[in-house]
């Protein structure tokens, strides 16, 4: 199975404008010698980045989800131009578990490592991946459907028990 989630713009538009807006006031009142010269090109410097930022990580950057039906991973590719990297690649375990997102989830579970996978910056739907990477608990955010989420799911199911393995 391999899927590339759906990109929703136009909360990043919006605070894209807003962000340039900004940044644009901040460079007239820098050509207009209004306030402290410094300080007007230290916010133009700021709130560019910001939005510079912004626009590679959600505009120009796709993620890849990849459950290949021979193997117990699941592999994230991250696509930036042409050529795809990847960006994680996790053994499923009979431990892991798939939930809808939720900003308590984290702190409920004591969870303190957090990888976000998501290309839209306010996904309507999300879910977190809940796994041991590197003796530590972690929570990988995919945004993804519900039936894709379900796949992941029935595939940690169908994962042999530690006991089975052993024998």
């Amino acid at each position: 199975m391999q899927y590339k989630p759906h990109r929703k713009l136009k909360p990043l538009a919006v605070i894209g404008f807003v962000l340039l807006t900004i940044a644009l006031i901040f460079w007239i009142l820098t050509y207009l010698r209004v306030g402290p010269h410094s300080l007007n090109q230290l916010g133009t410097v700021i709130f560019l980045s910001a939005l510079i930022y912004l626009l590679v990580r959600y505009a120009f950057t796709d993620f890849i989800y990849q459950l290949p039906d021979e193997e117990n991973r699941l592999t994230i590719k991250t696509v930036r131009g042409k050529l795809p990297r990847t960006a994680a690649e996790i053994s499923l375990q009979k431990t892991d578990r798939i939930l809808p997102y939720d900003k308590e989830l984290c702190k409920k579970e004591g969870i303190r490592r957090r990888e976000n996978f998501c290309v839209s910056l306010f996904p309507e739907e999300s879910y977190l991946y809940l796994t041991i990477l590197n003796s530590e608990k972690t929570a990988i955010r995919l945004e993804c459907r519900q039936d894709v989420a379900q796949r992941i799911r029935e595939r940690i199911e169908a994962l042999p028990d530690e006991q089975e393995v052993e024998e």
